[in-house]
C-alpha cells in the first residue's frame, strides 16, 4: 500500500497585512479619482460661468448709452435701462469663472454704486425735508433746487454751497453737518457710478476697435497674396488667439484708465463745492468724536 500525500497547508500569517494593504490602496486610489472628478467639475463650472458672464456683458450693450439723463424731481437718473441691466447680470450664474472679463466687471461695479446711490439719495431727501420748513409749494421748489444743484455739479464747475443757499429761508441747509456729509457721499457714489459706466464703454469700445483692425489686418492680408499670386482670393486666415488676448488686454487697460481717475474726480468737486477748509471744517463736525 502506497503512503497518503500530506495535504498542502495554507499560510494565513501574510492575510490580514495584504488585506490592509489592499484597502489604503482602494482609498487612497478613490479619493484620489474623487478630487479629480471635483476639480474637473469646478473647472468646467468656471467656464460656464466665464461664458455666461460674457454673454451678459454683451447683452447689455444695447442698454448701456453714454449719457444719463436727470431731473429735477429726483437724484437717481432717468434711465428705465439700468433696471434692464440689473436683471440681466442677476441671471449670471453664481461663482467665478475661469478668467477675468473686464466689462462684466465694470457693469457689475457700476450696479453696486447704483445701490449705494440710492441709499445716499434717499437720506439726502429726508434730510433736506427736516430742514426745509416751508410750507408747500415753497418745500418742494427748494428740495428741487437742491436737486437741480447737484445735477448742475456733474455738468459743470460746483458753485460754492454757502453761496448758492445764501437765502434766509435755506439757512438749515448750509451749515447741517449730517446733509454736508451725505452730499459728499452723494457726489462720490454717483462719480464711482457714472465712471463705471464710462469705463464699460471705454473698454467695450477699444476692443471692438482693435478687434476689427485684426479682421482688416487679415483682409488685407489677403487681397496682398491675390495681388502676387493673381490666384482666387483665399479666406483671410483666421485670427490668432494671441492677438485677440492682447486686443482684451488693451481693452481692460482703457477701462482701467478711466476707474483711476474717478476718487480724484469726487475729491476735486467736493473742494469746488464746499472750499477745502470749509470742508474740513464741516466733515470734523459731523464726526461721531465731535
Amino acid at each position: 500500500m502506497s503512503a497518503t500525500a500530506p495535504s498542502p497547508s495554507i499560510d494565513w500569517s501574510s492575510f490580514w497585512p495584504d488585506m490592509i494593504v489592499a484597502l489604503f490602496t482602494g482609498l487612497v486610489i478613490g479619493a484620489v479619482l474623487l478630487i479629480a472628478e471635483r476639480i474637473l467639475d469646478g473647472k468646467r463650472r468656471a467656464r460656464e460661468v466665464s461664458r455666461s458672464q460674457r454673454k451678459a456683458a454683451r447683452d447689455c450693450a444695447r442698454w448701456v448709452t453714454p449719457t444719463l439723463q436727470y431731473s429735477g424731481d429726483s437724484l437717481m437718473p432717468l434711465d428705465l435701462d439700468l433696471t434692464r441691466i440689473d436683471q440681466r447680470m442677476k441671471e449670471v450664474g453664481e461663482g467665478e469663472g475661469d478668467s477675468f472679463f473686464a466689462e462684466y466687471e465694470f457693469l457689475r461695479q457700476m450696479l453696486h454704486q447704483w445701490d449705494l446711490m440710492k441709499i445716499v439719495a434717499g437720506k439726502i431727501e429726508l434730510r433736506a425735508a427736516s430742514l426745509i420748513t416751508l410750507p408747500d409749494p415753497w418745500a418742494s421748489d427748494e428740495r428741487q433746487a437742491l436737486r437741480q444743484y447737484l445735477h448742475q455739479s456733474f455738468r459743470e464747475k460746483p458753485r460754492l454751497w454757502a453761496e448758492y443757499w445764501a437765502e434766509d429761508h435755506a439757512r438749515g441747509l448750509v451749515d447741517d453737518a449730517r446733509l454736508i456729509a451725505d452730499v459728499k457721499e452723494y457726489l462720490v457714489q454717483r462719480t464711482m457710478f457714472e465712471g463705471c459706466r464710462r469705463a464699460y464703454l471705454a473698454s467695450r469700445d477699444a476692443f471692438e476697435s482693435g478687434y476689427n483692425a485684426l479682421i482688416n489686418e487679415r483682409v488685407d492680408a489677403a487681397m496682398e497674396r491675390y495681388k502676387r499670386s493673381g490666384r482666387k482670393p483665399s479666406r483671410p486666415r483666421p485670427v490668432r488667439k494671441k492677438a485677440v488676448r492682447q486686443v482684451r488686454h488693451d481693452a481692460t487697460l482703457a477701462g482701467q484708465r478711466v476707474v483711476r481717475t474717478l476718487h480724484a474726480k469726487a475729491d476735486h468737486r467736493i473742494e469746488y463745492m464746499f472750499g477745502r477748509r470749509r470742508y474740513q471744517e464741516l466733515l470734523d463736525a459731523a464726526s461721531p468724536e465731535a
